[in-house]
């Protein structure tokens, strides 16, 4: 049996109870950490409240090696561990395909993801969010502008964009929220379709899920200036607010 366990948002704890049933009867603990990663991420606490030993592969591991996976999984019960939901990662998917494929049974134990906390903690209403959009970290030669399309045709509805920010956790890099604004800003230098500015208002989230989440909406020009401290972050450009978003939206106005 193949195992995916989501992890949740914050740390070792939010791990349901079926998940961690699940964890303590494996064979073997397998995870990755490079689609995303735990607020308050720390390997050796998990390990230890979980009980088991965690081995926790590479991006190359887990998109090269999945048919070792697989192998693991057909006389053993593998779990599979990833912050977030188990299921949102195509990664995650390719494999459990794979699985399938190969008459290995699978089975998914849900957790908590981005995409619907961050539209609890905002107060926005989820059936009003539109295509998600990941922002990459530019590299020489390398300026896609796809995330800033995305934006567009999401605000031609009058919907939400969740904007997710790069994570290169093998290199320690995770992009923050001031660096994300500043990459859409060159990005509407590009594109030039008056869609982003100075004064367009934005959500920026630090640490879903975890005790000292930070949310804050405001003028980029202004979400400029605040450190948001440690990661993940995440930024939303809302669309059309109906009137109780906008009372959700005044509490958490930077001024």
């Amino acid at each position: 049996m193949l195992t995916f366990v989501g992890l949740g948002l914050g740390d070792e704890y939010d791990v349901s109870l079926r998940g961690l049933e699940a964890i303590r009867k494996a064979d073997i603990v397998l995870a990755e950490f490079y689609t995303s990663v735990l607020c308050r991420m720390s390997v050796e606490r998990m390990e230890k409240l979980y009980g088991k030993k965690i081995k926790v592969l590479s991006r190359k591991d887990v998109e090269e090696g999945g048919k070792e996976i697989i192998e693991m999984a057909r006389d053993k019960d593998v779990v599979f561990l990833c912050a977030g939901d188990s299921m949102v990662a195509t990664t995650h998917s390719a494999l459990r395909n794979l699985a399938r494929k190969e008459g290995v049974p699978t089975k998914i134990v849900h957790g908590a993801s981005i995409y619907t906390a961050v539209s609890g903690i905002l107060g926005l209403h989820i059936y009003k969010f539109g295509k998600c959009v990941s922002l990459p970290r530019p590299e020489k030669n390398f300026f896609p502008c796809s995330p800033y399309q995305g934006i567009c045709e999401n605000l031609s509805q009058g919907l939400h964009t969740l904007i997710l920010l790069d994570i290169k956790a093998d290199e320690g890099y995770f992009m923050s929220a001031s660096e994300g604004l500043q990459i859409l800003l060159e990005m509407e230098r590009r594109e030039k379709k008056g869609i982003i500015t100075p004064q367009t208002r934005f959500c920026a989230v630090a640490r879903a899920g975890s005790e000292d989440c930070i949310a804050v909406y405001g003028e980029l020009e202004k979400l400029l200036s605040i450190e948001f401290g440690a990661p993940p972050h995440a930024l939303v450009l809302p669309g059309n607010l109906h009137f109780t978003e906008e009372e959700s939206l005044k509490c958490i106005r930077c001024r």
